[in-house]
């Protein structure tokens, strides 16, 4: 494109960007007839100079203007002047080129800004260089920084491609690759890469805040996932409790590092628990130890007295129950056989006489009064007769010589009645000490009766 300039001076104006390094150059045709010096000044951000002079006889009507190799102090916006004067320094004829800018930016492309890569792969950067204006760039250097690290490369080429690996015990998240493309004349371009490395599990370890535990209680287990780098990753862990028959208590997933809490059943089995936290093909196993616990609850209800196992082993012991009655102590000693949660019950109806008791149970200092109504048949009634207590008491009161013979003489009245209608059939009750040397009596009077 041609442009007027004053009466006669004509010029092609210059591109609209250029880099530095680049010469802007345009074409000015001049009035036949012209003579005098022809002078080309750049006009940059306030600042002028000339950088062409060249005599103009009245044969030449054209001037090709060289072009002028543009650096950093051009950058910014410019435009040239031209001017045509008579030897003795009047200005005959003068114009001015449209503005243009002059940058020292360079365009890096990038194919893909962000690229995910687990740790101890390769991965790509590729892209293009150019300038902003779209003309070659000629030769430059590429320059990628990852990692702490500089990879340069002299390029002639405006497409690149380099590749680059991820140590094995690289941390995971996000790390940067930042690309810059500069060539000899102070061009510079830069464009950053997001290198996503994905965790890569390498161990499980796990903290439990107790190890001796009764049960029923509570404890609080977390497990943790650690990558490549040592560091806590996310991710979720199966976690199993073995209790110490190798039956499973629990299993679930739980989230790493996050603590989660499990409570042990009321009768869990007592000895050695493994807890195994899981994650793939790894393992991390600790142990916790469940006490013994020997434990029986024993209530009062109604004339009933209900005994329950409540700990977590076979209870196979004496228990004690203490009843009062008329300034007399009575103790009805029991052999109790129980499994855990296992429970049993003892109707004193079927035990004791009638009347107004009141009983100690083991571990409990209150002494509830309960009346008793005796249940007992009538033949239970005959043999125990004037005993105040059924033979699984024991009176603790002592007793008189009087009162053991008068027992005694009944007891083997009775005990003829009983051989009478039984025959060879004795009773199966149990008795005290005292009864049982009675029994040894009547055995012998019965021996003599047959």
């Amino acid at each position: 494109m041609l442009v007027q300039a004053a009466a006669a001076m004509e010029f092609s104006q210059p591109n609209e960007l250029y880099n530095l390094g680049e010469k802007p150059t345009v074409n000015v045709s001049l009035d036949k007839g012209s003579e005098g010096i022809f002078k080309a000044d750049m006009l940059c951000n306030g600042d002028s100079f000339t950088y062409f002079l060249s005599p103009v006889n009245n044969l030449r009507q054209s001037m090709e203007v060289p072009g002028f190799k543009l650096s950093a102090k051009q950058a910014g916006s410019c435009k040239i002047a031209a001017k045509l004067e008579s030897y003795s320094g009047e200005i005959l004829d003068e114009g001015f080129s449209n503005s243009f800018e002059v940058s020292s930016e360079l365009d890096v492309i990038i194919d893909s800004k962000e690229l995910a890569v687990y740790p101890g792969d390769t991965f790509e950067i590729s892209g293009e260089v150019s300038k902003p204006s779209g003309r070659l760039i000629g030769n430059y250097t590429l320059l990628i920084n990852y990692n702490d690290s500089d990879y340069a490369s002299d390029m002639e080429d405006l497409y690149f491609s380099k590749v680059l690996k991820v140590a094995k015990d690289d941390y995971s998240g996000k790390h940067y690759a930042l690309v810059i493309a500069r060539d000899d004349y102070g061009n510079k371009g830069e464009e950053m890469v997001v290198i996503d490395v994905m965790p890569n599990a390498s161990r499980i370890g796990m903290q439990i805040d107790r190890y001796a535990v009764y049960p029923d209680d509570m404890i609080n287990i977390i497990a943790r996932l650690y990558d490549q780098s040592n560091t806590i990753m996310k991710g979720n862990i199966m976690l199993k409790i073995v209790d110490s028959d190798g039956a499973i208590a629990a299993d679930k997933v739980i989230e790493s590092n996050y603590w989660v809490s499990y409570r042990l059943d009321k009768y869990a089995v007592p000895g050695k628990y493994s807890i195994i936290a899981s994650y793939g093909k790894m393992n991390y196993e600790d142990f916790i130890n469940v006490e013994k616990v020997e434990r029986l609850d024993i209530r009062l209800n109604g004339s009933d007295v209900i005994i329950k196992n409540i700990g977590n082993v076979d209870y196979d012991n004496t228990t004690n129950i203490i009843l009062e009655k008329d300034g007399k102590k009575y103790v009805l000693a029991r052999n109790v056989k129980l499994v855990p949660s296992q429970e049993t019950t003892i109707d004193l109806r079927d035990e004791v006489p009638d009347g107004i008791y009141s009983v100690s149970l083991p571990e409990e200092d209150d002494q509830p009064v309960v009346e008793i109504i005796d249940n007992r048949s009538f033949l239970e009634k005959t043999m125990q007769g004037l005993r105040p207590i059924t033979g699984s008491f024991l009176n603790i009161d002592e007793m008189t010589g009087g009162s053991v013979i008068v027992i005694i003489v009944v007891l083997v009245a009775v005990a003829v009645i009983i051989a009478y209608i039984y025959r060879d059939r004795l009773p199966d009750r149990l008795y005290s000490r005292k009864d049982k040397v009675i029994h040894k009596d009547m055995e012998k009077y019965l021996e003599k009766r047959r």
